[in-house]
């Protein structure tokens, strides 16, 4: 929770552990910007705090919930997904005092997601081989069909009869 200067006044267990894993006692009481440059060690892609203090401005001044769906890159590489949520907090109907933040990690649901649609990819791949072999041996099939006929009538001698060799030409 952070206050309208966007000083950080509560910052809960779950903050703390993590990939991001930053303690309370470096965040409480701190400006969120310095939370920030904390988070920056860690990941190699966060967003910058302008963007951030301009959503919580947009929270405060609009007391509208703000929510997102973002995604940050860790030092080594991960991709974390996070659907945000900034809640505006108020005494009795007042004004906004403080902005609340709920972070859900969507990592592991965005890749169940990528691993299905890739499932649906080679699927369709595999319809798309089976009609093409299908296309394909319609015609083999025919030739193959008629290739054992013309075996059969060579087979019989037919070519050497002369009334039949004119099939042939």
């Amino acid at each position: 929770i952070v206050d309208r200067d966007l000083t950080v006044v509560v910052w809960n267990r779950k903050a703390e552990e993590g990939p991001y894993g930053i303690s309370r006692h470096d965040a409480v009481g701190k400006p969120l910007k310095e939370v920030f440059k904390l988070n920056r060690r860690l990941a190699a892609a966060p967003r910058g705090i302008e963007s951030v203090a301009a959503e919580y401005r947009d929270v405060f001044d609009r007391g509208a919930e703000f929510r997102a769906e973002e995604i940050s890159v860790l030092k080594n590489g991960e991709k974390r997904y996070y659907q945000v949520t900034k809640t505006p907090l108020r005494d009795a109907g007042g004004p906004v005092t403080h902005a609340m933040t709920i972070v859900d990690d969507l990592t592991e649901k965005r890749r169940q997601e990528a691993g299905l649609i890739m499932k649906e990819r080679l699927f369709s791949m595999r319809e798309l081989a089976a009609g093409i072999v299908h296309q394909l041996n319609n015609p083999l099939t025919t030739m193959m069909v008629c290739v054992e006929a013309l075996l059969r009538e060579v087979k019989r001698d037919a070519i050497s009869d002369p009334a039949l060799s004119g099939r042939f030409e």
